[in-house]
């Protein structure tokens, strides 16, 4: 994803990790199907648009491109480096995300969610057919896109691209993450936090992403005040598989 998509990238890895987790620990619980409304995203009320999504590449201030072919198994490639300060809000964040040409974006319709506390709410729909792909890109994790649909066997769902709600806080200072995640849901089913260590796989993720992510220095991201602000230094050019 893009440059200060640690929190992003890392939210969403968490929950890749989560649903092996959870769906291995709840995997006796039945399918809870569209009567219930589960086999829709939680909706926050976020609602964007393209000039939000415009808006955002306009502040981020790096070239798209697009990538004819993987490069060294990377479907995203970064280059450049320069220094950005600049705030995102929550429409600008989730048009980002939405509008993704990304070929192994993880998750759709999404909405993302940023409260005056500093609370951040993330909801959408799981690609399975993407986790391949997304994983190869991330790195640094030890699951598969094979462990995840044995624990959606567990509950019927393999074929479904399940829905996916978290809840929690974070920032960073000198590339070093901090993190609370509050709640963790796939379908309606809620991820039991005291039996995994979420927060800390939280900033596992994350801290690997910003070392990994060339030209990325977060001096300083957090989300107070309503939006996700960042200063430090990002590429200047990223590179997509389409």
């Amino acid at each position: 994803m893009k440059k200060i998509f640690l929190f992003l990238f890392g939210i969403t890895a968490l929950i890749v990790v989560g649903t092996v987790l959870v769906l291995g620990y709840l995997g006796f619980v039945p399918v809870i199907s569209s009567l219930f409304g589960s086999d829709k995203p939680r909706d926050l009320g976020v609602v964007a648009t393209q000039e939000n999504y415009d808006q955002y590449l306009a502040k981020a201030d790096t070239t798209l491109k697009t990538l004819d072919a993987p490069v060294e198994g990377k479907s995203i490639v970064y280059s450049g480096s320069e220094l950005l300060t600049t705030s995102f809000s929550q429409e600008e964040v989730t048009g980002r995300l939405n509008l993704s040409t990304w070929k192994y974006m993880p998750i759709d319709q999404v909405q993302v969610k940023f409260s005056p506390d500093g609370t951040v709410e993330v909801a959408g729909r799981l690609r399975m057919d993407r986790l391949d792909g997304f994983i190869a890109q991330v790195g640094g994790t030890q699951y598969s896109k094979a462990d995840v649909e044995k624990g959606l066997d567990y509950l019927g769902v393999l074929t479904v691209n399940p829905v996916v709600y978290g809840k929690g806080t974070g920032s960073v200072t000198n590339n070093q993450v901090t993190a609370q995640i509050d709640y963790l849901e796939v379908g309606r089913l809620p991820v039991p936090l005291d039996k995994i260590d979420a927060s800390g796989t939280f900033v596992s993720v994350a801290n690997h992403i910003i070392n990994n992510v060339p030209g990325l220095d977060v001096q300083q991201a957090d989300f107070t005040g309503g939006k996700l602000n960042f200063t430090g230094s990002v590429p200047t050019e990223m590179k997509v598989l389409q």
